[in-house]
């Protein structure tokens, strides 16, 4: 059996969702899990569920003085910070289920994956319809932190919604394997529509995907972050994860966090 991978979010203002969605990742085999929660209107509330929560697993990591919701930033974020949890020597193969807050977990995706085993770290992305919906159009995925580096990760200079998640899939093909996993092994949680844009410039989604269509075809940088983390470990102590850290090489400027 592979090893387990580490799930991986994102949120702003989910709240609701991750009460519905964090249980049922728990449930599966995991070496981590990772909230990183984008500067919530009710962080502390994320924060109090997420301690109640805790089964020794889950970090929280908090950013803060983000009225908008970057979604390119962070998925490379909360995947550089996946690099964290585990020594340095296995952060370029670990395994990272990056998932967004409103899809539950109803199955192991990494069983799956030993069954169509071609690529230890080939990127694997989830098709078919469930429920009229189609879970690959999410932006959930499951890669190895090496081969996320290695295509560059995810465009930053697309904003708001819609796009960032195609850039990032044809990039990842371009260096390695797709393979597509059975899209019953995840679950949609509905919400209004406008939850996506809620907290992005374009209230339109429509014209922000047009937006980022138009930046498909550029170059795909991963940019240094100018603004301080706060990674909180399941024990309850923290850390603050500054922009001198180059966590996207799995460096920290000080001491390591001791995990």
């Amino acid at each position: 059996m592979i090893e387990s991978a580490i799930y991986a979010t994102s949120l702003k203002d989910r709240l609701s969702m991750l009460r519905q969605a964090l249980p049922t990742w728990m449930k599966q085999p995991h070496k981590a899990i990772l909230v990183l929660d984008w500067d919530s209107p009710d962080q502390e509330e994320v924060a109090k569920f997420v301690e109640s929560a805790q089964d020794g697993t889950v970090h929280l990591a908090l950013a803060k003085c983000r009225p908008l919701y970057e979604h390119s930033r962070c998925r490379n974020i909360k995947t550089a910070l996946c690099s964290l949890l585990v020594p340095p020597e296995e952060a370029e193969s670990q395994f990272v289920f990056s998932i967004d807050s409103d899809i539950k977990v109803r199955r192991d995706p990494m069983a799956e994956i030993e069954e169509k085993w071609q690529s230890r770290d080939a990127l694997y992305i989830f098709g078919g319809v469930v429920n009229g919906w189609m879970p690959h159009s999410t932006g959930t995925s499951v890669h190895t932190i090496g081969k996320f580096l290695k295509a560059g990760g995810c465009d930053e200079s697309m904003e708001g919604w819609g796009r960032e998640d195609l850039k990032f899939f044809e990039g990842m093909t371009k260096i390695g394997l797709k393979l597509q996993l059975d899209g019953n092994i995840i679950e949609h949680i509905p919400h209004d529509d406008r939850m996506r844009t809620k907290h992005c410039k374009e209230k339109n989604k429509w014209a922000s995907n047009a937006r980022n269509g138009g930046l498909m075809l550029d170059p795909t940088v991963i940019r240094k972050r100018d603004f301080s983390i706060e990674l909180r470990h399941p024990s309850g102590h923290s850390r603050i994860i500054s922009p001198d850290d180059d966590i996207y090489c799995g460096k920290l400027a000080e001491k390591p966090f001791e995990y």
